[in-house]
């Protein structure tokens, strides 16, 4: 199964998280820009899937494909908590990453919006 690019008409900047934890507990995220130039489609969440996820994971929901990296054509992978820039927008990785059609063609995030 080929990736579907032509839909794919974002492109993204995908940023690994890490966490820091302070002395009281509290944690703090910093970024660095891991993948640039992944194509991908953020889209809002439908109603049916807002009744589905926005209870869980807040008001603002979007989900994200992400297309496999170009050059080597393996999975382009997305943790939990990273963060995704496409548009100017940034967006919080709230969900594991879903290979939905099972052909390693696109990965799905459930994406919060940050900005």
């Amino acid at each position: 199964m080929n990736t579907p690019r032509h839909l794919l008409t974002m492109s993204a900047t995908v940023q690994p998280a890490t966490i820091t934890t302070d002395s009281d507990g509290g944690s703090s995220y910093s970024y660095s820009s891991t993948y640039t130039g992944v194509s991908c489609l953020i889209q809002p969440m439908s109603s049916s899937d807002m009744l589905k996820y926005g209870k869980e994971y807040g008001l603002r929901v979007s989900k994200g494909y992400f297309a496999p990296d170009l050059d080597t054509g393996t999975a382009v992978v997305i943790g939990k908590q990273w963060r995704v820039v496409a548009n100017g927008k940034s967006y919080r990785v709230v969900g594991e990453a879903a290979d939905p059609a099972g052909q390693g063609v696109l990965q799905k995030v459930i994406l919060e919006d940050e900005t």
